[in-house]
């Protein structure tokens, strides 16, 4: 009978580990997915706050570092340079630190093929 106990304890320690070696992997598998998804996102809304600038003023060269959703808030834009093309000089026009434009960052507003923006706060160097 005792054989019988000890064993029954070994296989439920096996199984036990196995269960939370397996939580572990889950648990990083989701940290980092939800990291991947977040940079993923952050990118897109850095390129296409870029690429609306530009279509606004085609002219210039804009730049911008990195912008990201801010939950409740609004984008948050950091970075912009507006300048000249280099074969006007290359001269910095416009630098700013960074733009908070409050808008809907829900998934429906946000996904949207126009965003309404509410207001522009900003911080120029």
């Amino acid at each position: 009978m005792s054989s019988f106990k000890s064993c029954f304890v070994v296989r439920l320690q096996r199984a036990l580990t196995r269960l939370g070696t397996l939580a572990l992997l889950v648990a990083a598998g989701v940290i980092a997915a939800k990291y991947v998804v977040s940079e993923r996102l952050d990118e897109g809304i850095r390129s296409r706050v870029e690429a609306e600038l530009r279509r606004n003023y085609p002219a210039l060269d804009v730049r911008v570092k990195s912008a990201r959703r801010a939950q409740g808030k609004g984008i948050e834009i950091r970075g912009l340079v507006i300048t000249q093309p280099a074969s006007r000089g290359g001269q910095v026009l416009l630098q700013i630190s960074e733009i908070l434009a409050e808008c809907d960052t829900g998934f429906s507003g946000f996904c949207g093929a126009t965003i309404r923006n509410s207001g522009v706060f900003k911080s120029v160097e």
